[in-house]
């Protein structure tokens, strides 16, 4: 049975509010997109702290606030919380005890002047008003309010919920937007400040009274304002977000867009300005490379780099998957054979599979996939899986004629992934959401690798030589590409300019995605083997391709001309893939040290080195904020960015 909790307002601004908190992690902070929201009260940070109920207990982490989480009266970075134990966040302290009753929604003191009503399912229980929500900062205010109580910016049809009927004639803009645009009388200020208003001396004491705004004026000044503001500005700090983060660059808030291009609080059941229906949220890496199967990621984690988290596998000797993330959380698999949900270094759950999993850089290591609140893995025992994402229960479980490599999900469609027999033989297989076989194609040598999905086809690369397009639907093959006397134990990169695949023989070969036809050809210079899977770059990256190679070089090559525009030595052979974060590649090497690498000549650092005798075993995640991955001392490491400065 699931034990509930509940944390209950001790004092101050909260007295008397009660959260509820069920299984699973909550944020606590004052954005609007945690899961307990703290708005209005400055000593808490937007986010605060997170606490994290599982099987194994409740444990309470401090996200680097300003003004510290306490427990009892005593800082903490991160503890196991108790039941009747005080949590204080900043000044506010609530009692955490356990649930009797769950509140099926948090419950806080109604805002309208003179009730001493409690807000238990948006309406107030003694006067029935339900109150506006700002959609900046969460603040509830009264039902007539026109401007939020916490950060006095204008709550309106086009900001909130407020109703603007006849009488109501104020403006829409007052002193402040949440795009950083005041607007005072007839003068607007496009500095990214609210305008302040010039102080009137006055012998009496008093404010001195101010001629009755133009409200028409202001009106048309609002309408013109909107008008300008197409450009995508963070809802929270008014920072340009540009036209596909998930994250503000600045405050690191998650955030939503609808399909018009603007941007609102993750949170919200719409958007902001337009009232549309907001986009869902893409998982970027909730696949082993991306989940555009090209290994980069809009999202932009800068250096330098230190340690967030890490966690030590519970098995002696154990190693890791290469991770993956969805929904906020980090999934890897063990190669005891158990497969775990991570949060902050804390195992939410950990759940046994019937076989071993292989981990490290053999072609037959296998990453789980995540989407749409499933967790998909195989392990050795010729079977693949699909496990509840929240708890880690069973939904079902495939046999194979195979091994299965890493699968691949395109986003709610069917489960793809590669197959490695014993006599020598492979196969690409297709199961729908049942774990039902759709089709089989029979291919004569082992595919290893992940595939990669682009434009209804699925592409996969064989350790026979060969590189092969078959039709999602049916499992027909599209067309084929063979590279004699050489083999392909890595996967596929898809980008615009083509398919690219690099080879045993230490070549990156570019393939029409519509014919096979080869498009381009890079040759190693040294010939080595090249371990490494290619990864392409989009945005500051554009037309880049990164990979590692046996000579201990990171090279990265021209996707239009093929030509090496760069190439990186290290201390140690790279075996991972790459993980492109905006226009920066994070690639490990068997030196022990994960690199950091641009696309010009001499643009490498190294961006954090592990302990002596200890190398990177994974190709690292991206996201979140953070990169992810395995080393050989059965850790799993999470990096952030030192730049990421709570407010």
């Amino acid at each position: 049975m699931e034990v509930r909790y509940k944390l209950i307002g001790a004092s101050g601004r909260f007295a008397g509010c009660e959260f509820g908190v069920g299984p699973g992690i909550h944020q606590i902070g004052r954005h609007s997109s945690n899961q307990v929201v703290l708005a209005g009260d400055g000593s808490v940070s937007r986010n605060h702290a997170r606490l994290t109920v599982s099987s194994a207990g409740v444990t309470l982490q401090d996200l680097k606030s300003t003004n510290g989480t306490y427990i009892n009266g005593k800082k903490i970075v991160r503890q196991a919380v108790n039941e009747g134990d005080t949590l204080r966040f900043g000044d506010a302290a609530f009692t955490f005890e356990k649930a009797s009753e769950f509140p099926s929604a948090m419950r806080v003191p109604c805002p309208e002047p003179g009730c001493s009503g409690t807000i238990t399912s948006g309406t107030c229980a003694v006067c029935g008003r339900r109150p506006l929500i700002c959609p900046q900062c969460g603040t509830r205010n009264a039902a007539d309010a026109r401007f939020c109580r916490s950060d006095g910016i204008p709550i309106s049809p086009q900001f909130g919920n407020a109703p603007r009927g006849p009488g109501a004639t104020g403006p829409l803009l007052n002193n402040r937007s949440p795009a950083g645009i005041a607007v005072t009388g007839a003068r607007t200020n496009v500095t990214g400040r609210a305008a302040v208003a010039p102080e009137h001396p006055n012998p009496a004491g008093r404010p001195a009274e101010s001629p009755a705004p133009d409200h028409r004026m202001i009106e048309r000044l609002n309408a013109r304002v909107l008008e300008n503001l197409d450009f995508p500005r963070c809802v929270y700090c008014g920072a340009n977000v540009g036209k596909q983060a998930e994250l503000c660059p600045k405050c690191h808030a998650r955030i939503r867009r609808c399909a018009a291009g603007h941007v609102s609080p993750a949170s919200a059941r719409g958007c902001v300005r337009c009232g549309k229906e907001l986009l869902p949220v893409v998982e970027r890496w909730g696949v082993f490379r991306g989940a555009a199967s090209s290994g980069w990621t809009p999202e932009a984690v800068r250096p330098p780099l230190r340690l967030a988290w890490k966690l030590k596998s519970p098995e002696s000797g154990s190693g890791w998957t290469s991770p993956v993330l969805g929904g906020g959380v980090v999934f890897a698999g063990s190669s005891d054979g158990f497969v775990y949900a991570l949060s902050g270094g804390v195992a939410l759950w950990r759940t046994p599979l019937d076989g071993p999993l292989r981990t490290g850089f053999t072609p037959e290591s296998c990453a789980p996939a995540y989407d749409d609140g499933r967790v998909y893995i195989g392990h050795m025992a010729e079977a693949i899986v699909a496990l509840d994402a929240r708890e880690g229960s069973l939904i079902w479980q495939r046999d194979l004629p195979g091994r299965p490599s890493s699968p691949l999900r395109p986003a709610r469609g069917h489960l793809f992934f590669g197959v490695y027999m014993a006599s020598g033989e492979g196969a690409i297989c297709s199961l729908d959401q049942n774990g039902e076989e759709t089709w089989r194609c029979a291919i004569p040598s082992p595919v290893y690798s992940c595939p990669a999905y682009s434009g209804g086809a699925i592409l996969a690369a064989t350790a026979g030589g060969a590189v092969l397009a078959l039709d999602a639907e049916n499992g027909q093959l599209l067309w084929e590409h063979v590279e004699h006397g050489d083999e392909f134990n890595t996967s596929v990169a898809v980008a615009r300019e083509g398919v690219y695949a690099t080879s045993r023989a230490g070549k990156l070969i570019c393939l029409d995605p519509r014919s096979g036809e080869v498009l381009r050809r890079w040759t190693s210079p040294t010939g080595n083997y090249a371990h490494s899977s290619p990864a392409v770059g989009s945005g500051g990256a554009e037309g880049m391709v990164f990979f590692g190679a046996d000579d201990r070089q990171i090279y990265v090559v021209s996707a239009q001309t093929a030509r090496t525009i760069a190439s990186h030595p290290t201390g140690g052979v790279v075996l991972g893939s790459p993980a492109i974060s905006d226009d920066l590649a994070y690639v490990g090497s068997q030196d022990g040290r994960l690199y950091v690498v641009g696309p010009r000549p001499h643009s490498i650092e190294s961006a954090y080195r592990l302990s002596d005798n200890v190398s990177v075993a994974s190709s690292p995640a991206v996201g979140d904020g953070q990169v992810i991955f395995a080393a050989s001392d059965g850790c799993l490491y999470a990096l952030e960015s030192c730049a990421r400065v709570e407010e």
